[in-house]
C-alpha cells in the first residue's frame, strides 16, 4: 500500500497539535533585544546544495563541514565589498566568475560601495543571489586593509572550543559482549562519539586549529592506539602575510586543482538545482577542518605571488587506511593493498588492522598565470607514491584502473571571460598517454537568462587517485557526456532551473558488465517573496544502464529509472518563526522490471527568538517506501558542525528536536534528540548496527565556549 492511512492520520493530528502549541508559545515573546549571530547551516540554499550533492553521489562521500566552515568564517568576518580582491570572493562558492567580475567592474567604475544594498545596482547580480550573499559581505569605512603583525594575530582574535558527545540510545548488536570470538566480530569500544574542536582565528587571515574525534564503537585510551581519540587533525594557516605570500599552511590542508580531473579537495558543484553553477572554483590552498580521515594532505604548503604569476607548492606524507593483501605464494614476498578504506571507522579488529596500513607521499604544484582581469591559465602537477603496491581486485572493470606504487598526474586548466561568455575547462594526463578533458561555457544571454554547457571526455584508461570532476561516475574515467543547464528569472519572484545530462560508459563498470549509458533531466520552478516565502516544485528523472540479473550464466544489462517529485514551502511567519513543509514522491523501476515507490511528508518548525536565549528547530515526518530503492533523502537541521541526512526508508515516523541556549556571552549549549520508528518492521538496521526493536534514537549534547 502506498500510504498507510491510519499512521498518516496520526501524523496529521500531531502536525495540528504542534502548530497550535507553537502559535501560542510565540505570542508570549514580542519584546526585541540582541540576537546571536547567524549560523550558515540555517540557510535554505545550503540545505538544497547538500541534498543535491547526495542525490547525485554514488559513494555517499559528503563533506559539508568544509563548506559550512567557510561560510561561518565570513559571517563572523564578512568580506569587505570595497577592499576584497576577486580571488577572495571565490570562497563564496555559489558566486560565478561573471558575478564576481560584475562586483569588481561596478566598484571600479562607480567607486566604493556606500552600503551592501548597493549590490542591487550590479547588473550581473539577481535579487536571489543578493539575498544569498548578504550575510557574508559588509562595507568598510577603511580606505585599505592593514596587515596585522604575528603578535596581533596570535594574541588577538576569536577562540572557539567545541565539546560534543552523542550516541544511539538503544542497544546495538555490535556491542553485545556475548558474541563469539569477540575480538573479530564485535565493536571493541563504547557506543559514544566524542568530539573536540578548538580554533583560534584572527579574521580571515590566521587560523590555528585542532580537532579530535572518536567514532561510536572505537576504543578510547585503550587498544592498539592508546593516545585517546582515534583521529586528530591540526593546522596553522595564514593568508596575505605579505604581497608575495598570499597563503601558507603547516599541518593539514586541502589542495584544489582546475576542474577536479586530478584533485579538488573542497566542496565543488556537480549536477544540482543550481543549474548553471557547474564550474569548480576557489583558492588552491585552504585549511582542513573536517572529520573525514582520508581526504586531506599533511605537511606544508605555500602560495607565492609576483604580480600576475602565482605558484603554489606542497608536500605531504601521511598514513592511510587500506586493505592489505597477503603474498600469493611463498616465492612472492611482496605485500600489497587492494583498495583504500575511506570510512574512517576503526571499531572491529578487522577495521583496526586496516588503520594506517600504508604510507603515502604527495608532492605537487600549481602555476597560475593571470590573463588580466578576464581569467587565467594554470599548470598543475601531482606526484603520488606509496610504500606498498596497489594491486586491484582482478575484475574486468578494473583492467584499466591504476595499480602500482607511483602515479604522476599533470593538467592544464583555464578560465576566461569575454563579454557575456565565460569559458573554462581542464585537460589532464596520467601515467597512461590518454588525455581526459572537461570544457564548459556559461553564457549570460540576458540579466534574466543564463545558459551553461559542459562537455566531458574521460578515457577508460585515465587514472587519478582523488579526482572530483563533473561526472556521473565517482571517478572521471570511462565516461563521455554533454550537460546543458539554464536558469530563467522572469521577474524578482520567479526562478526556473532546468538541465539535461546525457552520458555514455564505453567500458564495463562495477555495476554493469557491458558498456552502458544514461540520461538525467531536472526542472525546478521556484516562487519567492523576500523574507517571507519560498515555494518550489522540483521534478528529477534519471535513467541509466545497470546489471539486471543473470540467466544461464549470462548477465543482462538493462536500464533502471528513478523519478522524484518534490513540493517544498518555506514560510517565514515572523522574524522569530519559520515553518517548512515538504511532500515528496519517489518512483523506481529496477533493471529487472521490479517497481517500487515511496512517499515523504514533513513539517519543520524553526523558532529563533530575538528576545529569548533559547532557540529550537523541530521536525515531524511520515514516510512510506516499498524498499531501499525508493528511499528519499532529506537534510535535517542539527547542532553546529554536525550533519544529519538520513534516508527515509520503509514505513514509519521520524521526529527530531534541536535546541540552542546562549547561557551567557561565552557559553552556548546545544542539544539534539531524534527518533525513527518503523511501523512495518520488528527490528532496525542490520549486521552489527542492528537494533532488536523497530526504533532508533540518537541523542547529542554540545558546548561552545568563546573567549
Amino acid at each position: 500500500m502506498f500510504i498507510n492511512t491510519s499512521y498518516f492520520r496520526q501524523f496529521v493530528h500531531h502536525i495540528k497539535l504542534i502548530s497550535v502549541f507553537i502559535s501560542i508559545f510565540v505570542l508570549f515573546h514580542e519584546k526585541i533585544i540582541a540576537q546571536e549571530r547567524l549560523d550558515a547551516s540555517d540557510a535554505p540554499f545550503l540545505n538544497t546544495i547538500i541534498e543535491d550533492f547526495l542525490d547525485n553521489s554514488e559513494d555517499g562521500q559528503l563533506d559539508p563541514v568544509l563548506l559550512l566552515d567557510q561560510l561561518n568564517d565570513f559571517i563572523a568576518n564578512p568580506l569587505d565589498l570595497n577592499n576584497s580582491k576577486a580571488e577572495q570572493f571565490t570562497l563564496l562558492f555559489f558566486l560565478t566568475d561573471n558575478e564576481i567580475q560584475g562586483i569588481m567592474k561596478y566598484r571600479e567604475f562607480h567607486g566604493p560601495f556606500i552600503s551592501v544594498y548597493e549590490l542591487q545596482a550590479v547588473p550581473e547580480l539577481s535579487n536571489i543571489r543578493i539575498r544569498q550573499i548578504r550575510p557574508f559581505v559588509t562595507v568598510s569605512k577603511n580606505a585599505e586593509n592593514i596587515r596585522p603583525t604575528w603578535r596581533e594575530m596570535l594574541l588577538k582574535g576569536r577562540n572557539e572550543l567545541f565539546l560534543r558527545t552523542e550516541r544511539i540510545v538503544e542497544d546495538q548488536a555490535g556491542y553485545d559482549p556475548t558474541l563469539k570470538d569477540a575480538n573479530k566480530t564485535r565493536y571493541l569500544g563504547d557506543p559514544f562519539r566524542y568530539y573536540l574542536r578548538f580554533r583560534h582565528q584572527f579574521g580571515n587571515q590566521f587560523s590555528a586549529f585542532v580537532l579530535a574525534e572518536k567514532d561510536p564503537g572505537e576504543q578510547f585510551f585503550s587498544g592498539k592506539d592508546n593516545t585517546g581519540f582515534d583521529f586528530y587533525t591540526a593546522h596553522l594557516f595564514a593568508r596575505n602575510l605579505t604581497s608575495w605570500l598570499p597563503a601558507v599552511a603547516i599541518g593539514d590542508y586541502n589542495i584544489s586543482m582546475g576542474q577536479g580531473l586530478i584533485l579538488h579537495s573542497g566542496f565543488g558543484y556537480g549536477k544540482s538545482t543550481f543549474s548553471t553553477l557547474i564550474k569548480k572554483a576557489g583558492p588552491t590552498l585552504t585549511p582542513y577542518t573536517s572529520t573525514l580521515e582520508n581526504t586531506f594532505f599533511r605537511g606544508a604548503a605555500a602560495t607565492l605571488k609576483n604580480k600576475s604569476l602565482e605558484l603554489t607548492l606542497f608536500g605531504s606524507h601521511r598514513k592511510l587506511d587500506a586493505n592489505i593483501t597477503q603474498p600469493d605464494s611463498v616465492i612472492d614476498f611482496d605485500i600489497a593493498f587492494s583498495s583504500f578504506q575511506q570510512s574512517g571507522f576503526h571499531r572491529t579488529q578487522a577495521e583496526i588492522d586496516d588503520k594506517d596500513a600504508i604510507s603515502a607521499t604527495h608532492l605537487g604544484g600549481v602555476l597560475k598565470q593571470a590573463l588580466g582581469k578576464k581569467g587565467y591559465i594554470s599548470a598543475n602537477l601531482l606526484y603520488s607514491s606509496f610504500d606498498e603496491k596497489l594491486q586491484r581486485d582482478p575484475r574486468p572493470d578494473n583492467i584499466y584502473a591504476f595499480s602500482g606504487r607511483n602515479l604522476m598526474n599533470t593538467s592544464l586548466d583555464y578560465s576566461y571571460i569575454w563579454r557575456n561568455f565565460h569559458f573554462f575547462g581542464e585537460f589532464a594526463k596520467s601515467n597512461t598517454k590518454s588525455i581526459a578533458s572537461v570544457n564548459g561555457l556559461i553564457i549570460s544571454l540576458d540579466r534574466k537568462v543564463d545558459l551553461a554547457i559542459l562537455n566531458r571526455s574521460y578515457p577508460v584508461d585515465y587514472q587519478a587517485l582523488n579526482p572530483s570532476a563533473f561526472a556521473e561516475s565517482t571517478n572521471p574515467s570511462n565516461e563521455s557526456g554533454v550537460y546543458i543547464g539554464m536558469k530563467i528569472m522572469p521577474n524578482r519572484h520567479w526562478t526556473i532551473d532546468i538541465y539535461s545530462d546525457v552520458w555514455k560508459h564505453p567500458w564495463l563498470r562495477f555495476t554493469s558488465d557491458a558498456p552502458t549509458g544514461g540520461n538525467e533531466q531536472l526542472i525546478k520552478i521556484q516562487y519567492s517573496i523576500k523574507r517571507k516565502l519560498d515555494l518550489y516544485l522540483q521534478i528529477r528523472n534519471e535513467t541509466k544502464g545497470i546489471n539486471a540479473g543473470s540467466e544461464n550464466a549470462i548477465i543482462a544489462v538493462n536500464n533502471q529509472n528513478r523519478l522524484q517529485v518534490r513540493c517544498h514551502l518555506n514560510h517565514k511567519l515572523s522574524k522569530r518563526l519559520e515553518m517548512r513543509y515538504r511532500t515528496e514522491w519517489s518512483f523506481f523501476e529496477a533493471a529487472n522490471g521490479t517497481k517500487s515507490k515511496g512517499f515523504l511528508i514533513y513539517q519543520d518548525i524553526l523558532y529563533k527568538p530575538i528576545d529569548f536565549p533559547t532557540a529550537f528547530t523541530a521536525r515531524l515526518a511520515y514516510f512510506d517506501t516499498d524498499d531501499f530503492n525508493s528511499r528519499i533523502f532529506a537534510f535535517e537541521n542539527d547542532i553546529l558542525y554536525s550533519f544529519s541526512i538520513p534516508a527515509y526508508n520503509y514505513n514509519g515516523i521520524r521526529w527530531y528536536l534541536n535546541t540552542r541556549t546562549r547561557v551567557n556571552s561565552w557559553l552556548t549549549v546545544e542539544g539534539a534528540i531524534s527518533q525513527t520508528i518503523l511501523t512495518n518492521r520488528e527490528s532496525f538496521g542490520s549486521g552489527l548496527e542492528q537494533i532488536n526493536q523497530p526504533s532508533r534514537t540518537e541523542a547529542k549534547l554540545q558546548m561552545k565556549i568563546v573567549f
